[in-house]
């Protein structure tokens, strides 16, 4: 299949292929929580959701929210859900003078996360305290603000081990219909996030492509390396293949695959050569891609991944591809996985989607012209 004109994405058009619509948050009624001013709607699909919970763990993400907004030229809401003790397992009450206490902690907190943030940015940064079931005041939040990218730390104060993604981000990617970021937890994190080697895979579909606007504008922000990958799978003998003949043949496929990958590839890096300093191509073997992309990614010190969030086969049903979900959650790097599927549409008359087919692909989160 060919290939989008990839310089033509970079230089003439955003990532966000949405028509601009000027939104103002409509916040659902929450007792006793205030919110801050609504974002100003002179911003469509520039808008970064931080979800933040108080906890260290979680804080990880700010260094990337910084270095996302410096680069695309995004504003940045941060937030934080306060959960009622008895959806958190806790036994319930109605004192309403400890909850007003706690409010006004993660209110504090709030500023306090605010003013540094905006200092780091050099411009204002919005806050909003909600109250609710984390993720799906998450999920919601992010369309009443307009967000276009939710940026989580991969887990929090709920004490997931360390490598594994917490109960709410894995809500989170089981509901949302927008892009996405996962910054593992680390300690020691710097005030601002500076990706030196960002790995892009690619599986020739212009889905995949749909990425690379946004991790070439990373690379080239920080003068990084841009690692395009694609995995050819490698034949196994099974009882498909019983015999010597029909390994040979499917030896002969892959080796095909394999050359027309490297072609593949070669003519993308040609295309991205006036936007990236650096860039490599790799073409991997492998019976498992997902497996090979995780392996390669710790190989070569990757600092990010930047993917589709669906590759050529999409199922619109899933927010997510089978690859993209594997490594959304079984990583230890920063992942940002770019939406192609289109808003959710309206059903029809009898109850079916409107349409049955893939829909064309998008990048939701949107880069600022040059």
């Amino acid at each position: 299949m060919a290939g989008v004109d990839v310089l033509a994405a970079l230089t003439s058009s955003p990532l966000d292929l949405r028509p601009p619509v000027e939104t103002i948050a409509h916040p659902t009624p929450t007792a006793g929580v205030p919110r801050s001013r609504p974002p100003a709607p002179n911003h469509p699909g520039r808008r970064i959701l931080v979800c933040l919970d108080r906890s260290t763990l979680a804080e990880v993400c700010v260094p990337h929210a910084v270095s996302l907004a410096k680069t695309f030229g995004s504003e940045i809401t941060l937030a934080h859900v306060m959960q009622p003790r008895h959806e958190n397992g806790e036994p319930q009450t109605n004192d309403a003078f400890a909850w007003e206490i706690s409010r006004q902690e993660a209110r504090d907190y709030l500023e306090r996360r605010q003013n540094e943030v905006s200092q780091v940015l050099g411009r204002p940064v919005d806050i909003r305290l909600e109250q609710g079931r984390p993720d799906e005041r998450i999920v919601d939040l992010a369309t009443e603000v307009s967000a276009d990218l939710i940026l989580l730390g991969s887990r929090g104060e709920g004490g997931a081990t360390a490598g594994a993604l917490g109960s709410t981000v894995l809500q989170v990617l089981s509901t949302a219909r927008t892009s996405l970021f996962i910054a593992h937890a680390c300690s020691g994190a710097a005030p601002e996030a500076t990706p030196k080697r960002i790995l892009v895979p690619l599986d020739g579909s212009p889905r995949s492509e749909s990425a690379l606007p946004a991790a070439a504008r990373i690379a080239s922000a920080y003068g990084g390396e841009l690692l395009l990958v694609h995995v050819v799978q490698e034949p196994l003998p099974t009882a498909l293949l019983p015999t010597s003949e029909d390994m040979e043949l499917a030896q002969k496929l892959a080796r095909l695959l394999e050359s027309g990958a490297k072609r593949y590839l070669e003519r993308l890096t040609r295309q991205l050569e006036f936007q990236v300093a650096s860039m490599r191509a790799l073409v991997l073997r492998h019976a498992s891609p997902a497996q090979c992309l995780l392996e390669i990614s710790q190989k070569e010190r990757a600092d990010l991944i930047v993917l589709s969030a669906h590759g050529s086969a999409c199922d619109s049903s899933r927010s997510f591809g089978s690859v993209t979900a594997s490594l959304l959650t079984h990583t230890t790097l920063p992942v940002l996985t770019l939406q192609d599927l289109p808003e959710p549409q309206p059903r029809n008359a009898h109850g079916a989607d409107a349409t049955l087919a893939p829909p064309s692909p998008r990048a939701s989160f949107a880069a600022a012209s040059a």
